[in-house]
């Protein structure tokens, strides 16, 4: 019992600690994105909200050194990955990265350092 109480509370902790959102109106796909994040990657993620030519694009940074960026729509369908290790392998089209206007952080990993 003791064993399922501290079991219980270690993952109420952990889901509540280990991120934050600053839009609780985020999509719900970006989840899958957020449980990857804390189970998988070095602290420092963050989903960040930008527009471009008047849509708004949300971008997912893993804060892996040399691992490419997504960036998707409203939806979660991609638009293109940047960065990484191979610059050949990004396919955002010419101007869209220059283009991106900042809006907000909508998630920070929040983990402790």
């Amino acid at each position: 019992m003791m064993k399922t109480n501290i079991l219980i509370i270690s993952v109420i902790l952990v889901a509540f600690f280990g991120c934050s959102s600053n839009d609780e109106n985020i999509p719900e796909c970006f989840q899958s994105f957020i449980d990857f994040v804390n189970e998988r990657t070095p602290r420092g993620a963050t989903i960040d909200k930008f527009t471009f030519n008047g849509e708004v694009v949300f971008g997912f940074n893993t804060n892996i050194p040399d691992a490419q960026g997504a960036f998707v729509d409203e939806s979660c369908k991609t638009i293109c990955n940047s960065g990484g290790f191979d610059p050949s392998l990004s396919d955002c089209d010419e101007g869209f990265l220059e283009n991106l206007i900042f809006v907000e952080t909508v998630w920070k990993d929040t983990r402790a350092r």
